[in-house]
């Protein structure tokens, strides 16, 4: 680790910091670290329980709102624990052992809309292979269910407003998100802010390219990215694929766009 006095002389890091958390480095503030893990430091720039600012080396997954580092994690040493409070702001982030400049932006990937007809045999071949679990019930009350930095149920939610965006079915996702949206106190803000990213249609590269290839019916591609999908969190990824399939069954009943779009349940499945 640097010392703080080699710190200070040590050249900052350029980053790229989301045009989704752009905002939170346009004032000064003191950030807590949520969780320093070798790929991501996780900042809570506050006070919202969504103001959560992802700091990521370049081998990890693609936050759709983090500030991308050019180094991997090997190279990295955040210099902080849980409980430490970090200067950011238009100065950059300032780590006892280096400064963050976010000077440039980017872009995240965001689910497309594929209007057309659902590739019924590829969903009901994914889900399939998919761990024996209990049926997901869509609703709000999933919210911060199941443990980790990203609950399950709250997994089950992103995969599930993800796959309406993507087969056109808004009226179904804004029945869903405004159950989910008064709620997001009761989860972690990591979690509350992925939940705030899958409403906006924002997710990993990993989960929104698999989510196209399904909807295309793309079979070969959606096989060879679910692995990838899968690998994300400790079983996050599982959790997410559930809710996207089990929403996207719900979607394939669906004739037609219902006037009062009622969220899924196991009763109306």
């Amino acid at each position: 680790m640097l010392t703080p006095d080699a710190a200070q002389s040590a050249p900052p890091i350029a980053g790229a910091c989301s045009v989704l958390s752009a905002a939170l480095l346009q004032r000064p503030a003191q950030a807590r670290v949520l969780a320093a893990m070798p790929r991501v430091l996780y900042l809570w720039v506050g006070p919202g329980h969504h103001d959560l600012l992802p700091v990521e080396a370049s081998d990890g997954i693609g936050l759709p709102t983090a500030v991308r580092l050019p180094i991997p994690s090997r190279a990295l040493d955040w210099g902080v624990d849980i409980g430490d409070q970090v200067a950011v702001g238009p100065a950059g982030i300032q780590l006892p052992t280096r400064t963050i400049r976010a000077g440039r932006l980017w872009r995240p990937e965001r689910v497309q809309p594929l209007l057309g007809p659902l590739h019924h045999e590829l969903i009901a071949v994914l889900s399939a292979e998919l761990p024996p679990a209990d049926p997901v019930d869509l609703s709000g009350h999933l919210v911060g269910s199941g443990q980790g930095l990203t609950p399950s149920g709250d997994d089950q939610i992103c995969g599930a407003l993800l796959a309406w965006r993507a087969v056109g079915k808004e009226g179904l996702a804004a029945a869903l998100w405004a159950e989910v949206g008064p709620r997001l106190h009761t989860t972690s803000s990591l979690s509350a802010s992925l939940l705030r990213c899958a409403a906006e249609g924002y997710a990993v590269p990993a989960v929104t390219r698999w989510l196209a290839a399904v909807v295309a019916g793309d079979q070969v591609v959606a096989r060879t990215l679910t692995p990838e999908v899968v690998a994300l969190g400790h079983s996050s990824g599982t959790e997410l694929i559930r809710g996207a399939l089990t929403a996207l069954r719900a979607a394939s009943t669906e004739s037609r766009e219902p006037e009062s779009p009622a969220v899924l349940t196991k009763e109306s499945r």
